[in-house]
């Protein structure tokens, strides 16, 4: 899967103008950004409005910060989620009310300082952590594979900071927790429902392309 992530605002009554709002706000984000240098890559964004779903989604997700300022300047519930599955085992949650932070999770495996796990645990316990994060599949997954671990951690059944378990960087755990939530997401192949209003804010392909050919494999240089 390697890399994925969305956010997620809540439309209200007046989702067509929120969204456009949101698109607005990240064109200007990524024009400054690549104003500021031309080394800075910015990454393509997809607002969109489906039928059936109070959320505005955000394809490919944005900075907590950014996200945080919508729920404030908007009064709004926001969900942001991102994970890496491959090389770096990593997740982030977080869950904004009025631009309040009511939960912040980290989690890295094998990070640059400092031992693997939960890195920030903050706010309020959400039902979804027990529910999903502690099924009856993946307890046994963690009594298999960190037994030390999985005496404490199950029978607790929290997050606790500097905790290996429970695991979350799983694309298709990170899809059970989208689903839980009702968000109008699939993580396994970051796909989304039909929309009712879509915009889509450039990024920079050139740029990327640019910074790709950087780092050929060995092998394209034969």
């Amino acid at each position: 899967m390697g890399t994925f992530g969305a956010a997620f605002v809540q439309a209200g009554d007046d989702g067509p103008a929120r969204a456009a709002e949101i698109a607005r706000a990240l064109r200007e984000q990524n024009t400054a950004w690549l104003a500021a240098s031309p080394e800075n890559l910015a990454i393509e964004y997809t607002v969109r409005r489906s039928a059936g779903t109070p959320w505005i989604s955000i394809q490919h997700g944005i900075p907590f910060d950014l996200l945080q300022k919508f729920s404030c300047d908007m009064g709004a519930t926001a969900i942001g989620i991102s994970g890496c599955d491959e090389i770096i085992l990593g997740f982030s949650y977080r869950r904004f009310d009025s631009g309040r932070v009511r939960r912040a999770l980290d989690y890295r495996d094998n990070p640059p300082r400092g031992p693997a796990g939960w890195m920030l645990v903050e706010g309020e316990r959400e039902p979804w952590e027990e529910q999903v994060l502690f099924s009856n599949k993946l307890i046994g997954l963690y009594f298999k594979y960190a037994p030390k671990e999985a005496d404490r951690a199950v029978s607790r059944r929290i997050i606790e900071q500097g905790a290996s378990i429970p695991w979350s960087s799983d694309a298709d755990i990170v899809g059970e927790i989208a689903a839980y939530l009702q968000l109008p997401w699939r993580p396994v192949d970051d796909t989304f429902p039909p929309a009712t209003q879509t915009e889509v804010v450039a990024g920079s392909p050139d740029r990327w392309k640019k910074f790709h050919r950087r780092f050929r494999p060995w092998w394209k240089f034969w």
